[in-house]
């Protein structure tokens, strides 16, 4: 079982029971927030739940990082091309939702405010992704989950693929309500964004192991003393990932186990589009056009296999051998290799494959975040 430390809640407590005036609705026009659906939108989020929401961008709401709100069982479209500066390249965000009456009843303080809903979504050019607006758990009891970790994590409920208790982004906190002080084993799933891949990868990490996952106890928000309610300081707080953990998680980046090897292949010769026989590239385009670089992916095996490569040209008429050093390059799968097609000028006419050359160098191993280890 993880190791537990105290934390002091009397800031964070305070901001719960902090009294403030009552805002206006959501159909307040000074509210300045949009409830309307954006039709070329590329985020479509759908809230399941019996409340209106008001979306942040963000783990910590403010006024500057709303995306809109959206009604009780409906779904809306979200435009997100202004809200980040990498739509086009892909990547992840982090989605909370708040109630309406919640957000009315703590404008002078939204930061405070307490946010019940949760989502982790990605995204990438043209492409439309989906989140459901997820319930944590809330109620009388809390208790703390630290991610000191550099990428985001997601807390399940007494099993790995258990009900999810929260997404961490890296290097935050989050206080978990419950209805009870019935113990709760939390495991953690950790998620990398692999550039490569262009998908998020998710581990977990050895769950027989008693260090892998933390018993969490569940303690009262506040204290009673007469007519008095005070906040708890005896709140207790769990963090992911521990020491052991830590280890585990660079083993598996570093030897992240890839089923294919990538080879990003550039057209040096003049006008003539080219191609890399046996393989397939990442974005589904086959041509190499003059100047150009595709990334092709190749199936391979660990230890790594002798492959004959070509690169042909003129409708696959002129074929060039692509050599390793002088001779047939050796792929392993989890590596990442340049390749090069280049005229040479040493024969009689386009036709003649004395006339180019292609070279590929030795490869250098991906980490699970698709970048290479030189």
């Amino acid at each position: 079982m993880k190791k537990f430390v105290y934390f002091n809640l009397f800031l964070i407590i305070g901001f719960i029971f902090a009294a403030c005036p009552a805002g206006t609705s959501k159909n307040s026009v000074t509210d300045d927030i949009n409830w309307e659906n954006d039709p070329n939108g590329t985020l479509e989020v759908i809230n399941n739940t019996s409340k209106d929401m008001i979306i942040f961008l963000g783990q910590i709401p403010n006024f500057s990082s709303i995306l809109g709100g959206i009604n009780k069982s409906s779904s809306k479209m979200f435009d997100i091309s202004s809200v980040s500066d990498d739509v086009n390249i892909g990547g992840y965000m982090i989605l909370r939702g708040m109630t309406i009456e919640e957000y009315n009843k703590n404008k002078l303080y939204i930061a405070g405010a307490k946010a019940e809903y949760t989502a982790i979504v990605t995204y990438d050019q043209e492409k439309i992704h989906r989140a459901e607006i997820i319930q944590s758990n809330f109620g009388n009891y809390c208790f703390i989950v630290h991610n000191t970790w550099q990428t985001g994590i997601e807390l399940r409920k007494n099993r790995p693929e258990g009900e999810k208790i929260i997404y961490l982004p890296p290097k935050s906190y989050y206080v978990v309500y419950t209805n009870s002080r019935d113990y709760i084993d939390i495991f953690p799933v950790y998620f990398f964004y692999n550039q490569i891949l262009e998908l998020i990868i998710s581990l977990n990490l050895n769950f027989n192991s008693w260090q892998n996952y933390a018993w969490a106890d569940p303690r009262p928000i506040t204290h009673h003393y007469g007519i008095y309610e005070i906040p708890n300081h005896d709140i207790m707080a769990y963090l992911f990932p521990t020491e052991p953990e830590k280890q585990q998680l660079q083993e598996l980046i570093n030897n992240y186990p890839y089923s294919a090897a990538f080879i990003r292949c550039t057209n040096n010769v003049p006008i003539y589009t080219a191609n890399l026989r046996l393989g397939k590239t990442v974005c589904g385009k086959d041509a190499i056009n003059s100047g150009e670089t595709l990334l092709f992916m190749l199936s391979s095996t660990v230890e790594g296999q002798a492959m004959d490569l070509n690169m042909s040209l003129l409708d696959e008429m002129v074929t060039i051998p692509v050599k390793q050093n002088g001779d047939v390059p050796v792929i392993k799968n989890g590596y990442i290799y340049n390749a090069t097609l280049d005229y040479a000028g040493y024969g009689i006419g386009p036709y003649d494959p004395q006339n180019y050359t292609s070279e590929i160098n030795t490869g250098s191993k991906l980490d699970i975040y698709g970048e290479a280890n030189e």
